[in-house]
């Protein structure tokens, strides 16, 4: 049994490849076992996906803010609210916990090399609930909701749950094809059915 330990550092951009060989033929079958782990110098995640850090960062950084002004405007003219300013005020707390979500979850995958799926589910959960819930408001407002009407009939409610549920349904599997497709490399055509 022969173990090897090596590391080459690469100081230039481009495909590598690494290539296995036994020269001997006295040497019968070969079997080989192992782990290759590349590392970048700014951690395990790859070069496309780095760029998310910061991103998610100022992202969350944002989201807290609005949702500061938002809440201070709230606290302020709380007798004059309406029922439409509670969702929206849920939606800035959905897009801060999701951001924030995302970016301990790259910050995790770039220190350890591997990714978790508990913040990968939790941050698709909350993207979908997010999107979900913002469309929905804007369908409403759409409808008449909180200009026009005081309420919507339960027949529009019913067609706005339903729409609702179902936009959650494809928004998450399409929101879990996109991760999956980070974690692994699947096939691209796959991705794209989805």
């Amino acid at each position: 049994s022969v173990q090897v330990n090596h590391q080459f550092a690469i100081d230039t951009t481009g495909r590598y490849y690494l290539l296995f060989s036994s020269c001997l033929n006295s040497t019968g079958d070969v079997e080989m076992t192992g782990e290759i782990v590349w590392i970048n110098p700014y951690g395990y995640l790859p070069g496309e996906l780095y760029h998310f850090i910061p991103l998610f960062y100022w992202l969350s950084i944002g989201f807290l803010a609005l949702g500061l002004v938002w809440g201070l405007l709230c606290i302020l003219y709380r007798n004059d609210l309406l029922h439409l300013q509670h969702y929206v005020s849920i939606v800035i707390v959905l897009g801060l916990l999701e951001t924030a979500v995302w970016y301990f979850d790259y910050v995790s995958f770039n220190d350890k090399g591997t990714r978790a799926i508990g913040p990968v589910v939790v941050g698709v959960v909350l993207s979908s609930v997010k999107r979900t819930l913002s469309r929905l408001l804007v369908l409403i407002v759409c409808m008449g909701y909180g200009v026009m009407k005081p309420t919507l009939t339960q027949d529009q409610k019913n067609k706005v749950a339903l729409l609702g549920f179902v936009y959650f349904v494809f928004s998450s599997v399409y929101d879990v094809m996109s991760s999956y497709s980070q974690m692994t490399y699947i096939m691209q055509h796959i991705r794209a059915f989805f």
